[in-house]
């Protein structure tokens, strides 16, 4: 039998570049060809199984990662001439993978498994045209199917019912021969600070939040693996990949059991590893002074917690129990300040039981927490109702729902709930109002630094002589102020090159001299109009200067691209410090 294992698509119809989280939530970006890819974590589970445990031709793709859309997605999996298609679409993905895979069937004859978050809400629909549907965990649900075990008997298949919680010790090692798990790391998820391979040390999470469709749709239970055998994989993707800095461990609770990160983090240890980085996305409910210096010694650089509100009744609207509890958030924050660990929080606004002064709880939690030095970074999210979670239910029930064209459900820009008291509009507003909060704060505490580095470094490589510069707007607007700010100091004229969107942030921002807008979406090449283009270069400017997050420059080749096009070898970066770096 001939298997492909298929990611979703990796740019939709309206040339959108997909970021797809598995069995969380996926969102979309404009002119962001370099876009990061997570790692397809369940799939990836699945192809090993397959090929260690099934006697079976089995070929791993990922549109998501190779960046491509559906015409390409269909013309790669005819190459394979499969049997079976296994895809793992999200509703936001579903309208091109659905298309994807009933060309294949059309073409081929080709027996189709859909699996995942959308699959699970929309079984019974799905189960009309497509050959085997899957609900929740799913990898030995495949295994039984190509295996040939009769329908009845197979736990997790359509309409049969779930099968039990997987042993996650008894999986092999993921997908790491058809794709190599470095290149997600290159460029990798944008808060991930070093070049880290994504790892899973365990499964599923206590907590049962109304709008995740992990602990809703997938896996509640929590499992660890075997420590040795998390450090095991740990050793050999180091060897394997010396291009590899550190681990980010992207489960969904990685600290639920103390006893068991303990025994990891001495395990990293006593195996010399703890000179890799490590970044893992915790609950803060269980964090202690112990398990952080733990932590922190086994490599540990950076915690990632589920935050989502600062306030009390949008916590109880979105069912958060005892994952809400600012007083311990504030104490875990300030022993992480203290012992040098990053804290990264994830918010998410718009939820039920939210409104904007709620939610503008929230905004002020995160300005105050980033100026002390408490929040290092951030994700947000508009809470998006993914079909098959509580969240989507009541919503639908309510009216609340505007709309249910999948490729809306992008939680990164759109909002499809409103309710009679917070519009969806009014949500837009407030996703910004947030963003502008965590501006300020962050603002806050790097001014200081920020114009102490701007000023020691600006004369070097004779950067001093410019007077005329164009900032290319390709970072926070904390960023851009400070910068315009520094220049100002120095006698510098400052033009910028920005979105559309950002023209109100910049109207009370002394010593612009122009604003020129591209448009929206992030900055590329091909955003940017010929005779825009045009006039800039004309405009023969000293120094084009392009804003980094980082220190590498990792991810901003775009960026890099647009510079180069205007002003041809005058370019430079500032760093997220005030630091000034060569451009090459």
């Amino acid at each position: 039998m001939n298997i492909v294992i298929c990611n979703a698509v990796g740019i939709d119809r309206d040339g959108n570049y997909i970021v797809h989280s598995p069995s969380r939530w996926s969102f979309s970006m404009k002119n962001y060809d370099d876009v990061f890819t997570y790692y397809p974590w369940e799939l990836c589970y699945t192809s090993s199984l397959l090929k260690q445990s099934a006697s079976h031709k089995v070929k791993f793709l990922d549109p998501c990662l190779e960046k491509w859309d559906a015409t390409e997605t269909t013309r790669k999996i005819l190459a394979e001439k499969p049997d079976v298609l296994l895809m793992e679409p999200s509703s936001r993905t579903f309208r091109e993978d659905i298309t994807v895979a009933r060309e294949i069937k059309k073409r081929l004859g080709t027996k189709l498994i859909l699996a995942g978050q959308h699959a699970s809400a929309f079984s019974e629909e799905l189960s009309r045209e497509i050959d085997y549907v899957l609900t929740g965990e799913y990898e030995e649900t495949v295994l039984d199917i190509v295996s040939g075990k009769e329908r009845p008997d197979i736990a997790g298949l359509y309409p049969n019912g779930p099968r039990p919680a997987i042993d996650v010790s008894r999986l092999p090692w993921p997908e790491d021969e058809d794709v190599s798990r470095l290149r997600y790391a290159i460029p990798g998820e944008p808060n991930c600070e070093y070049t880290e391979i994504q790892m899973y040390a365990s499964r599923g999470c206590p907590f049962v939040c109304n709008y995740c469709a992990s602990g809703t749709i997938y896996f509640s239970k929590w499992r660890p693996r075997r420590a040795e055998d998390v450090v095991d994989e740990m050793e050999a993707m180091a060897n394997k990949y010396p291009g590899c800095e550190g681990f980010f461990l992207d489960e969904e609770e990685h600290n639920t059991g103390k006893k068991y990160v303990l025994a990891l983090c001495a395990e990293i240890r006593r195996r010399g590893l703890h000179h890799h980085k490590m970044d893992a996305m915790c609950a803060y409910f269980n964090l202690d002074r112990q398990i952080l210096e733990a932590m922190r010694e086994a490599g540990y650089y950076k915690i990632r917690a589920g935050i989502e509100t600062a306030s009390e009744t949008a916590a109880r609207g979105m069912d958060l129990g005892n994952k809400f509890n600012l007083e311990k958030l504030r104490d875990v924050m300030a022993i992480c300040k203290d012992i040098g660990l990053h804290f990264y929080g994830t918010f998410t606004i718009g939820g039920w039981g939210s409104t904007r002064e709620e939610d503008l709880k929230t905004a002020q939690f995160i300005e105050d927490a980033a100026a002390k030095g408490l929040l290092h970074d951030l994700q947000m999210s508009i809470n998006t109702p993914q079909p098959g979670t509580p969240f989507y239910k009541k919503v639908k029930e309510a009216g609340y729902l505007l709309s249910e064209d999948w490729h809306k459900f992008d939680g990164g820009r759109q909002a499809v709930v409103s309710y009679p008291n917070y519009p969806a509009d009014e949500i837009l507003k407030t996703y910004d109002d947030v963003l502008r909060h965590y501006d300020r704060g962050l603002y806050s505490r790097n001014r200081e630094m920020f114009h102490r580095r701007f000023a020691e470094t600006f004369g070097q490589n004779g950067w001093r002589r410019a007077r005329r510069v164009l900032l290319l707007r390709s970072t926070r607007m904390w960023h851009v102020r400070l910068a315009v700010e520094s220049m100002r100091k120095s006698g510098v004229d400052v033009s910028v090159l920005g979105q559309n969107r950002v023209r109100p942030d910049l109207g009370d921002l002394r010593g612009i001299e122009k604003f020129y807008s591209y448009g929206d979406g992030h900055m590329h090449p091909d955003a940017i109009e010929p005779g825009l283009l045009n006039a800039l270069r004309d405009q023969q400017y000293d120094l084009v200067i392009a804003l980094y997050n980082n220190m590498s420059g990792q991810s901003y080749e775009n960026v890099r691209k647009v510079a180069h096009r205007i002003a041809d070898g005058r370019v430079a970066a500032v760093a997220y410090d005030g630091s000034l770096l060569p451009v090459r």
